[in-house]
């Protein structure tokens, strides 16, 4: 499938900037386990897993709404700033309950992950400022503003990882330290994105009931969704951590940083991929929507090359920069570059649940591969060590691709058999 200049411009600056962006807190990484032990990578990824499953209730998804709605009010800029701000609302609503709930049951949260109750607020205000800046990004990205997008990703993580190392070296070398320099960040980067926001006036004060209810509409059904993708991608070690141990569930997060090398790349062609992708699919052409299917076909091949390749480099990765005590963490890296390749598969087919809203059926069938994933990483474990966790989230992304790709295919009719049926009409 020939692609426009277009997409590939913009896929050549999200790559570059995906891969700088994730280089950066790679090229740390021997700074960091030199200095911070398996236990306190232990306690970070703890940390991450909180805020993972926190940004979802925080932000409602008002950054999809916004990314779908943008194309919908192209002739009505006013209508579109209204609808932004009430995203903006909606975030600062939620995000206060949220608060109030982490005050009351937070040493049950603690209970299940072992972070200390007393920095739960620091995950608030993380995830606060998290989504107020995807709301900008978002912005960006459907503007198809690559540049500014990729600069203002690269910026915050080129601080976080900074002053990460600066904290780590010059105050303590604890996992208190990178969770501040998290911390300090988000900060900065939320008073940033409000400023840049109110600065090209795209914050108009005024609620709007019709937009409010639009924009729960299409987020509540995908916080299941979300909810899910974050049991399937992080719940892992909390099963280490409770199973085997913290220690190991900060090797783990090593290798999963390795194996996440995929991600960066796949996320970076989503991100070029569904401006093109919607307005191919508005144009309900039939040979446009069999180019598009051939070349999803060669996509899910090149996936599964880049693991293979992945997995050649990985000793080299860990002798050159990592340290002999986290030379275990290789074992991992495999199984999650695995997982990452069938996740952008994925990704191919879910598009299309979001080009026709009916985005509950994604968050069911993630949340039934959630359910999955729990079953697994219990008996994989048990079965095979802490690797079964990596084990657990590689097949669970399998079997989450399968089933949106067979039900996509029923909701939105593509020629995915083109090479044995013979398609005379479209959807």
């Amino acid at each position: 499938m020939k692609i426009d200049s277009s997409i590939l411009k913009s896929l050549s600056v999200y790559s570059v900037a995906n891969i700088l962006n994730a280089a950066i807190p790679f090229l740390l990484l021997p700074i960091l386990t030199n200095h911070l032990k398996p236990a306190d990578f232990g306690l970070i990824s703890m940390f991450q897993l909180i805020l993972g499953f926190t940004i979802p209730f925080s932000g409602i998804n008002t950054d999809g709404a916004i990314s779908r709605q943008y194309f919908n009010t192209l002739n009505n800029k006013l209508a579109f700033k209204y609808y932004l701000s009430n995203a903006f609302l909606i975030v600062c609503v939620s995000s206060i309950i949220l608060s109030i709930l982490y005050y009351f049951f937070g040493s049950t949260v603690s209970s299940y992950t072992d972070f200390p109750v007393d920095w739960l607020w620091v995950i608030m205000v993380c995830s606060f400022s998290q989504n107020v800046l995807e709301i900008l990004l978002s912005l960006l990205q459907v503007q198809q503003k690559a540049m500014q997008f990729s600069i203002l990703r690269i910026t915050k993580t080129f601080v976080e990882m900074g002053l990460s190392v600066l904290l780590i070296l010059y105050v303590k070398n604890s996992w208190e330290s990178r969770i501040e320099a998290q911390l300090i960040a988000s900060i900065l980067f939320l008073v940033l994105a409000i400023f840049l926001l109110l600065k090209m006036g795209w914050v108009v004060i005024k609620i709007s009931k019709k937009d409010v209810i639009d924009l729960l509409r299409f987020g509540i059904p995908l916080i299941p969704h979300v909810i899910g993708a974050v049991v399937i991608s992080m719940i892992d070690r909390m099963f280490i951590t409770k199973m085997v141990g913290l220690e190991e569930t900060g090797l783990y997060s090593v290798g999963f940083q390795v194996g996440q090398v995929i991600s960066l790349i796949q996320t970076s062609f989503n991100q070029a991929w569904v401006p093109y992708f919607y307005e191919k699919l508005t144009k309900r052409d039939f040979a446009t929507n069999l180019k598009i299917v051939k070349f999803t076909y060669i996509y899910f091949i090149v996936m599964l090359v880049l693991v293979a390749l992945l997995s050649i480099v990985t000793p080299f990765i860990f002798e050159w920069f990592l340290g002999k005590d986290y030379s275990n963490a290789i074992k991992y890296v495999f199984w999650i570059g695995l997982g990452f390749a069938f996740n952008g598969m994925y990704k191919m087919v879910v598009n299309y649940f979001f080009y026709i809203k009916e985005t509950y059926w994604v968050s069911i069938l993630t949340f039934i591969t959630a359910a999955i994933n729990v079953g697994l990483n219990f008996v994989l474990i048990r079965l095979n060590g802490s690797v079964g966790a990596a084990q657990a989230t590689a097949i669970s992304f399998l079997i989450q691709f399968i089933l949106v790709w067979l039900l996509s295919a029923k909701k939105y009719k593509m020629p995915w058999l083109f090479f044995i049926v013979k398609h005379n009409k479209l959807n």
